[in-house]
């Protein structure tokens, strides 16, 4: 076995990985239930704007600990590219 394959073998089996991965995954899944909640405000006239991943942001931007949030969901999404690269 190669340095490179052992060293991506370990890279695989890595804890920190799999749980950026996960974070990665309930990341994808905050923004599109965030979407799925600006829809429904624009649907019944509660709100005006833009339903999409920019809304989300936007949304997730303005509660507390927003900011920290998105960092963690930036990094989430970072991780879960590296992942389906590979």
């Amino acid at each position: 076995m190669s340095n490179a394959q052992s060293t991506a073998k370990q890279v695989e089996n890595s804890e920190w990985l799999e749980r950026a991965i996960r974070v990665g995954l309930a990341s994808y899944g905050v923004v599109h239930l965030l979407i799925a909640w600006l829809a429904l405000q624009l649907a019944f006239g509660n709100s005006s704007g833009a339903a999409n991943q920019n809304g989300a942001m936007r949304q997730l931007a303005q509660q507390p600990l927003g900011k920290p949030l998105l960092w963690v969901v930036a990094l989430g999404f970072v991780a879960l590219a590296l992942w389906q690269g590979f």
